[in-house]
């Protein structure tokens, strides 16, 4: 099986789906091998699970409507896409 290999835009693209443990195994082993290597992209990581556990201790068990994470996901995408 050929590895798959990120860059930091990838990274960046996948961190949520990761993060919430809904990336595939391929994208999560290249999420692995980059993020030993790249100190940014880890505390891009470390930032998003403490946004994720905030998030769940202050929401509890309250459900976000269905389409609230497709419109967060664009938001963040074009937010990324400026920056560059």
């Amino acid at each position: 099986m050929t590895k798959i290999v990120f860059d930091c835009t990838q990274v960046s693209f996948f961190l949520h789906q990761f993060i919430d443990g809904e990336a595939d195994e391929a994208t999560c082993a290249a999420m692995r091998l980059h993020l030993q290597g790249c100190q940014e992209c880890e505390q891009s990581l470390g930032a998003g699970q403490s946004v994720k556990a905030l998030v769940a201790r202050a929401c509890g068990c309250e459900e976000a409507p269905a389409n609230l994470r497709e419109k967060v996901t664009i938001t963040l995408a074009s937010v990324e896409i400026e920056q560059d």
